[in-house]
């Protein structure tokens, strides 16, 4: 948000973390990975603008049991500050052999002016619905909590598949209206081809069309104008790919793909999910995106040289406002450089 002479800047990572075989405590900034697919989450995708939060790990056995406690980014409504707030807590299992991983839990963003941190949030036996019940009237409608579940299997070395499933809103009673659910398939692995290393990752993606969005005060799933979850909103359905290559030890060839199927939904449509169950989805007028990148990159001591071709754009402009596809695309470069110091305490 600082920007002087259009350079602007923001502090990603800056916090202090405590670590041993049974505990892992950290406080501070830093990017937060919910979920199974390791750049489109639909759970909490990690590549959102960074919050401060408390983040508790605890390893019993073959289980984990994780909190988070963390501020987002503050909105202005009629002069007031809302302030904006988030927790979570999931439960992971990893099988005696490492073949299996399940996980579930839930997350919840709640809104308000001045509202504080909700210590009720933390407990790890009692779900949000009955926390929320127990709080005052601008609790319960600027609460939004998401029920979520992961699993990774891994049959054989270097094969895995994956899914991840959301639960945003659930009609149990007969209501006309639409249940906003978002799910993800996938499958990831590496082998071989003439002694050359070869990566890859395919996923099917589909949010419906209410998922992420709420009727509370920016208890939407979104911070700083970028997606949460899916970085590319609610409302679709979608296919990726990617694959790298090590064409030399130094020379990396890289492909990604990504289809979309977008609907008008976006994560700043304001909620209207009343008598609507039979609605088409997605939601018309519909967009079909195809986005291509594919580059070479040049890896050595000091850094990265990557050049190649995109017509990939902002996905927080397809999660929140642009309804046009993008046909065209441009050569890039992109340098990364590196330089790694330490001290000891």
């Amino acid at each position: 948000d600082y920007v002087r002479s259009s350079i602007g800047g923001r502090i990603t990572n800056a916090f202090i973390r405590y670590k041993n075989e049974l505990i892992s405590l950290q406080l501070g900034r830093s990017p937060v990975w919910w979920g199974q697919s390791w750049n489109h989450s639909i759970i909490q995708t990690g590549s959102a603008p960074t919050y401060d939060h408390v983040g508790l790990h605890l390893n019993f056995g073959h289980f984990q049991l994780e909190m988070l406690a963390g501020q987002l980014g503050s909105e202005i409504l009629y002069g007031e500050r809302i302030k904006r707030n988030i927790a979570g807590h999931r439960l992971t299992w990893l099988s005696k052999g490492g073949m299996l991983l399940i996980g579930f839990g839930e997350q919840i963003i709640y809104t308000g002016i001045h509202r504080g941190m909700e210590w009720h949030y933390l407990n790890p036996a009692v779900p949000y619905f009955f926390s929320a019940l127990e709080g005052d009237d601008e609790s319960l409608n600027n609460d939004n909590s998401i029920l979520f579940a992961t699993i990774r299997y891994v049959p054989k070395p270097h094969l895995s598949f994956f899914g991840e499933l959301i639960i945003d809103d659930y009609q149990v009673d007969d209501h006309n209206v639409q249940d906003a659910l978002g799910y993800k398939i996938g499958a990831d692995g590496s082998f071989d081809i003439s002694g050359k290393p070869i990566t890859w990752t395919m996923e099917w993606t589909t949010i419906t069309s209410w998922t992420y969005i709420h009727i509370g005060q920016f208890s939407s799933w979104q911070n700083r104008g970028h997606a949460i979850g899916y970085p590319y909103g609610p409302d679709l359905r979608s296919l990726y790919f990617q694959a790298d290559i090590w064409v030399s030890k130094a020379l990396l060839l890289n492909i990604e793909s990504d289809w979309l199927e977008k609907g008008s939904n976006t994560l700043a449509t304001e909620w209207g999910n009343a008598d609507n169950k039979n609605d088409p989805f997605p939601k018309p007028p519909v967009t079909n995106h195809t986005l291509l990148a594919t580059s070479l990159g040049w890896y050595w001591k000091y850094g990265i040289i990557e050049a190649g071709w995109s017509n990939y754009d902002f996905p927080n402009k397809i999660a929140f406002s642009d309804p046009h596809s993008k046909a065209d695309g441009s050569f890039f470069l992109k340098v990364q450089l590196f330089y790694d110091f330490g001290f000891d305490l």
